[in-house]
């Protein structure tokens, strides 16, 4: 596959921005928001986050530092690396948790599918 020609630079650029949204109960359309301290770690394009109601943290894996499509190909047209780190923030304590490494898990072989 020939490299494809990247978007311009500054469409590119990652950010230590983070930013907290708490919604309105009464009118979902009005955000206040609040900037928190950056996160650890590096900016990463596509990485995955979502929310637990129980343990009160917000939680971000993956991602990858490489610029890429949807299809995860890089502008030089080799395949994203992936990042194996994961962070969560924590909503009662205010604060960003370490970052851990997580596993990994293999893809099946042709004999499991």
């Amino acid at each position: 596959m020939a490299p494809r020609q990247a978007p311009p630079r500054t469409a590119l650029r990652g950010s230590d921005e983070c930013w907290l949204g708490k919604i309105d109960r009464k009118d979902p359309n009005k955000i206040e928001w609040s900037k928190l301290p950056a996160h650890p770690g590096n900016a990463r394009f596509a990485i995955a986050g979502g929310g637990s109601g129980r343990d009160h943290r917000v939680f971000f894996t993956g991602g990858t530092a490489t610029p890429h499509d949807f299809r995860g190909i890089a502008y030089d047209g080799k395949a994203a690396e992936g990042s194996d780190v994961s962070f969560a923030y924590d909503l009662h304590g205010h604060k960003w948790r370490p970052p851990v490494r997580t596993p990994t898990i293999p893809a099946p072989t042709a004999a499991e599918s």
